[in-house]
C-alpha cells in the first residue's frame, strides 16, 4: 500500500479541494471503491445506524423530469446498495439557503422512481440523502441549544417522536462547523488563550463524533484546516486514510485533472460572484422601495394630520 507522508507539509499547498463538488465526484466515483463504503459507514456509524455497506454499484445522477415543468436535478454521487436502498450524496461547498427544500426533493423524485407499476409498496426500498452543508444545518429544528456536527432528519410523529417510517433518511453534516471546532481547539492550534470554554465545547465537539468521521471530514476539508499537523495526529496511523491521501496527490497531479479543476473552478467563482451580485442588486431595490413607501407613508400621514388641524380651524381646502 502507498504511504502517505504527513510530515512533508509543502504537499498539502497542491491538494485539489474536495468540497468542490467536481473534485469530490470524481475522487469518490473513480478511485477505489473502498474509500466511499469508508465514507458511508462512518456516517452511518456516527448516528448508531446498524447498516454497513459492504459492496455498491454507482447510477446515473440525473433524477428524471416528472412532468414538462418539472424541475431537472442533477446529484453529484447516486449509489445503488446491495440491499436495493438509494444514497444521494451532495456536496456544498457555498452557502445554499434553500438546502433543506433541495434535499427534500431530491429524496422525493428518487423515492418516487423506484417503484414500479404494479409493485407492493412494502418492497419500496428506502432513499438515503447525504448532504455535506456549509453551516446550514444550523438553522434546522433542534430540541438541543448545542451545535450538531451531524443531523439525521427522518418521518416522525410530533407528538411521541417516534419514528413513523424509515423510508426517509437525511443526513445533514456541516463542515463549517467541523472546521471551527478543529481549527479553535489546542489540536487545531490556534490560539485561544481568551476563551477556555471554546476550547472545551470543541473538544466535547470531535470527541462526541465517531473516529472515522472525524478523519474523513478532516480529508475533506484539508484545505481549510489551519495546522496540517492536525492531519498527522488524526489520519496517520490509519490505512484507509492513507490510501485516500495517496490517491488525493495522484489526482492532484494528474494534469487533465488539474486543468478541468481549475477550469470548473474559475467558471462556478465567476457564476458565484455574478449571482452574488445580482443577489445584492435584488436587495438594494428592495431596500430601496421599502424607504420609498415609508417616505410616502410619512407624507401620507402629515397630510392626513394637517387636513385635520386645517379642518379644526373651519377652514376649506
Amino acid at each position: 500500500m502507498v504511504k502517505f507522508d504527513f510530515s512533508d507539509l509543502s504537499q498539502f499547498d497542491d491538494l485539489i479541494d474536495l468540497r468542490f463538488d467536481y473534485a469530490f465526484k470524481m475522487f469518490f466515483t473513480l478511485g477505489d471503491k473502498i474509500l466511499l463504503i469508508s465514507l458511508l459507514n462512518a456516517i452511518f456509524a456516527n448516528k448508531g445506524i446498524a447498516r454497513k455497506i459492504e459492496n455498491f454499484k454507482i447510477i446515473t445522477p440525473n433524477l428524471e423530469k416528472m412532468s414538462d415543468d418539472d424541475k431537472y436535478s442533477v446529484i453529484d454521487i447516486v449509489a445503488e446498495l446491495d440491499n436495493g436502498e438509494t444514497v444521494l450524496i451532495e456536496m456544498h461547498m457555498y452557502e445554499l439557503l434553500n438546502i433543506k427544500a433541495k434535499t427534500i426533493r431530491s429524496w422525493a423524485k428518487s423515492y418516487a422512481e423506484k417503484l414500479l407499476a404494479g409493485q407492493d409498496y412494502v418492497i419500496q426500498p428506502a432513499v438515503i440523502a447525504i448532504t455535506f452543508t456549509d453551516g446550514q444545518v444550523q438553522s434546522l429544528p433542534t430540541s438541543s441549544s448545542a451545535p450538531q456536527l451531524h443531523r439525521l432528519c427522518k418521518i416522525a410523529d410530533v407528538e411521541t417522536g417516534e419514528v413513523f417510517s424509515n423510508a426517509m433518511e437525511l443526513h445533514f453534516i456541516d463542515m463549517k462547523l467541523f472546521l471551527a471546532a478543529i481549527n479553535h481547539s489546542k489540536k487545531g492550534g490556534k490560539k485561544m488563550q481568551n476563551n477556555q470554554q471554546m476550547i472545551e465545547e470543541n473538544r466535547i465537539l470531535l470527541e462526541n463524533a465517531n473516529p472515522n468521521l472525524v478523519r474523513w471530514l478532516s480529508l475533506l476539508t484539508q484545505k481549510g484546516i489551519a495546522n496540517k499537523r492536525t492531519l498527522e495526529d488524526i489520519c496517520k496511523d490509519d490505512d484507509t486514510m492513507q490510501m485516500a491521501f495517496a490517491y488525493l496527490v495522484w489526482h492532484s497531479q494528474d494534469a487533465a485533472t488539474r486543468k478541468a479543476y481549475t477550469d470548473l473552478r474559475e467558471k462556478e467563482d465567476h457564476e458565484r460572484a455574478e449571482k452574488l451580485r445580482m443577489q445584492k442588486e435584488i436587495e438594494d431595490e428592495r431596500r430601496k422601495s421599502e424607504q420609498i413607501e415609508l417616505e410616502k407613508d410619512k407624507i401620507a400621514k402629515e397630510f392626513a394630520l394637517f387636513r385635520q388641524k386645517v379642518a379644526e380651524q373651519g377652514i376649506t381646502l
